[in-house]
């Protein structure tokens, strides 16, 4: 989605207001890196432990 923003600008300049836009100075933003969030066994039970029916039917032959 940046590049299309980028590439709007350059459309705006070039072909509506017809003004030379010249040498762009421009990065792209970096992705973050995210670190996945992992469950410990005990919190992974608690939350297992707190389903009702059918959700928790899914889960039974974690926890037997």
């Amino acid at each position: 989605t940046q590049k299309t923003a980028l590439n709007a600008i350059v459309f705006l300049y070039r072909n509506v207001l017809m003004t030379p836009l010249g040498e762009l100075a421009h990065s792209y933003a970096k992705k973050s890196v995210r670190i996945p969030t992992v469950f410990t066994l005990e919190e992974a039970y608690c939350i297992i432990n707190k389903l009702k029916g059918r959700a928790r039917n899914n889960f039974r032959p974690l926890y037997q």
